[in-house]
C-alpha cells in the first residue's frame, strides 16, 4: 500500500504520486478496512534519500492493525541537509578569523557573557542598560573598528583568510562583496601584506562589517537575545557576511510548506499531490466519521502542519478533523504556532510537543562532518541566523518558554500557559525516561527525535488511545 507522497518544489513539475496513486491508496484503505492515518512530514531542506527512509522506517515502527502511516516527502534541497548548508556557512576562513578579536575585545569591554555590564566611551563602568544610547553605540563602534585596525593590519593570517574566502567561498560570502571583490581583485591569492591588501580590506569594508557584527552581539547581549558569547558572535559574523543564500533557502521551504495546500479543490488538482491528497482524505473521512487523522511533523515539518491545519480549516470546515498533532523539535515560529495552534484547540483533540530542555539544546552541537562547527543545537542556529529577527522565538526551544524577561510579552506566557496546563502532557522536555509511558522522551540531538526509543513508544501509545 502507497505510504509516500511525492511533493516537487515546483508544481510545474511531476510528481511521482499522480492522482491515480492516491485514489488507489484511498481505494485500499476502504478495502483493508483501515480507519485510522498517520501523516509524517520530515525536517525541511532534507534530502528526498533521507526523507524516504526515515518515511519507510517509520511506518513500521508506527504500524498496527487497522492504521497506515503515509509521508510526505516534500522536496526542499536535493543533497544536502539543512545543517550541513548552515555548517558550511560557518567554516567560511573569514569568518573563523573574524571570531577571536571581537571575542577579546568584547570580554576587554567587560560585557557579560550573559547582558549586563558594559563600560560606555567615556572612562569608568556605567550602570547595567538594556539598551545602548546612540552615543554610547557610535562610540563602541568606533573603538572596535580602532581595535580591528590594529589587529588586522599586520595578521598575515587573517590575509590568508580573506584571500581563500574570496576564491573559493565566494558563494558562500555576502553577494555585494563577492562581486566587488572580483572588481578589485581578480586573483586575490596573488595579494602580498602590503597596501594592496589593505586597500582591498579598505574597499570591501571589511573591518566595517565586522564591527557591525560585534555591535549586534553587544545589542543582543543588553537585550537578554544573546546565544553565549562566542555563539552569538559567530552567528552575526554569518549574518553579516553569508546568511544570504541560505535565509533564501529557508525562506524558500517555508514558501513551499504553505503553497503545497493553498490549491482550490474547485480546481485541477492533478498538479497537487498534497492538496489531492487533501481532498480524497476529506472525503474518505467523511464516509465514515469515526475514522482518524495524527499529524506528525520533525522540525520545519511542524511548519507543514500548521499550514495544513489552516487551509483543512478553510477548505473542508467541519468535514475533516484530526485527532493527535505530534511536533518534534518543532521549527516552527512561535508566532505560527500561536495562530494555528495554540488559539484553535478545536482543530484537533490533543497536542504534544518532543523537545529538548534548553541545558540540552545547547549542549546539542553542530557538526559538518566529525568537526564541531558551532556549540548549540540546529534551532538555535535557525534562530539566530536564518529568521530576519536574530533570536526569533521557536516553538521547539524551551528557552522562550521562561516567563521571564525578555521572554515575557503576552503571547510567549500564553503559550507557557497552553503548553504546561495541568494533566495535558503537551509539552515533553527530554530527557524525560520516567513517568507515564505515553510522554517519555531522550532524545539529545535535533535529528534523533524520530528515532529516539522513548520517544517512539510514546507516540506508539498515543496513537493507540
Amino acid at each position: 500500500m502507497l505510504n509516500k507522497i511525492h511533493v516537487p518544489a515546483d508544481p510545474t513539475h511531476p510528481s511521482d504520486t499522480p492522482p491515480a496513486a492516491i485514489d488507489a491508496l484511498f481505494d485500499q484503505l476502504q478495502a483493508q478496512e483501515v480507519n485510522r492515518l498517520v501523516l509524517y512530514f520530515h525536517g525541511g531542506l532534507s534530502s528526498r534519500e533521507a526523507a524516504e527512509q526515515t518515511a519507510d522506517r517509520l511506518s513500521g515502527e508506527l504500524a498496527a492493525h487497522g492504521r497506515h502511516l503515509v509521508g510526505f516527502i516534500w522536496e526542499t534541497s536535493p543533497t544536502e541537509t539543512l545543517s550541513s548548508i548552515i555548517a558550511r556557512r560557518f567554516k567560511v576562513p573569514l569568518i573563523e578569523k573574524a571570531i577571536a578579536p571581537v571575542q577579546r575585545w568584547i570580554e576587554k569591554r567587560q560585557l557579560s557573557m550573559h547582558g549586563p555590564g558594559v563600560l560606555s566611551a567615556a572612562a569608568g563602568p556605567e550602570e547595567p542598560s538594556a539598551k545602548l544610547s546612540d552615543e554610547e553605540a557610535a562610540a563602541l563602534e568606533k573603538e572596535l573598528r580602532d581595535s580591528l585596525e590594529i589587529e588586522l593590519t599586520g595578521d598575515s593570517e587573517f590575509q590568508l583568510a580573506l584571500n581563500e574566502s574570496l576564491t573559493t567561498h565566494a558563494a558562500d560570502l555576502n553577494a555585494e562583496i563577492a562581486g566587488e571583490a572580483q572588481e578589485l581583485t581578480p586573483k586575490p591569492a596573488t595579494l602580498g601584506l602590503g597596501q594592496g591588501f589593505l586597500e582591498i580590506v579598505n574597499a570591501l569594508d571589511i573591518k566595517g562589517k565586522i564591527a557591525r557584527a560585534g555591535m549586534q552581539v553587544i545589542e543582543r547581549q543588553l537585550a537578554g537575545r544573546d546565544h553565549g558569547l562566542k555563539e552569538t558572535i559567530v552567528e552575526e559574523l554569518v549574518r553579516e557576511f553569508s546568511a544570504n543564500k541560505i535565509r533564501d533557502l529557508w525562506e524558500d521551504m517555508k514558501e513551499r510548506a504553505l503553497e503545497m495546500w493553498r490549491a482550490d479543490p474547485a480546481d485541477d488538482l492533478s498538479s497537487y499531490p498534497a492538496a489531492y491528497f487533501l481532498h480524497r482524505l476529506a472525503a474518505w473521512q467523511a464516509q465514515e466519521p469515526q475514522r482518524t487523522v495524527d499529524l506528525i511533523g520533525h522540525s520545519a515539518g511542524s511548519i507543514v502542519i500548521c499550514h495544513l491545519l489552516a487551509a483543512a480549516a478553510w477548505k473542508y470546515e467541519d468535514a475533516l478533523t484530526f485527532r493527535d498533532v505530534i511536533f518534534l523539535a518543532p521549527a516552527v515560529t512561535m508566532d505560527l504556532f500561536y495562530e494555528e495552534i495554540v488559539t484553535k484547540p478545536e482543530r484537533y483533540r490533543r497536542l504534544r510537543l518532543f523537545t529538548m530542555s534548553d541545558e540540552k539544546e545547547q549542549e546539542d552541537c553542530l557538526q559538518l562532518g566529525q568537526v564541531t562547527v558551532f556549540t548549540r543545537s540546529l534551532l538555535y542556529a535557525i534562530a539566530g541566523i536564518l529568521e530576519n529577527e536574530p533570536d526569533l522565538p521557536l516553538a521547539g526551544m524551551s528557552r522562550y518558554l521562561s516567563g521571564e524577561p525578555p521572554f515575557d510579552s503576552y503571547k510567549l506566557l500564553r503559550i507557557g500557559k497552553y503548553l504546561r496546563a495541568p494533566g495535558q502532557k503537551r509539552l515533553i522536555e527530554s530527557v524525560t525516561p520516567d513517568g507515564d509511558l505515553d510522554a517519555q522522551c531522550s532524545a539529545i540531538t535535533h535529528g534523533s527525535f524520530d528515532n529516539n526509543r522513548h520517544t517512539l513508544r510514546s507516540i506508539r501509545i498515543m496513537l493507540g488511545q
